[in-house]
């Protein structure tokens, strides 16, 4: 068995269609249209882990 490093897809056993899953916790951050340029300087200087959404019009 060779090592794998962590960011590849490793197959269990030898069945290729098993693989290991990994839990992803997945962060929004939900602002106004006016925030645009705000937001993509908090982007830039990565003070915003995860997306950044815009949100245009409730429904």
């Amino acid at each position: 068995m060779r090592p794998m490093l962590l960011n590849q897809c490793a197959p269990i056993d030898s069945n290729p269609l098993r693989f290991v899953e990994l839990p992803i916790k997945t962060h929004t951050h939900i602002f106004p249209p006016e925030e645009a340029n705000n937001v993509l300087k908090l982007l830039k200087q990565g003070k915003i882990n995860g997306a950044a959404v815009l949100k245009i019009s409730s429904y």
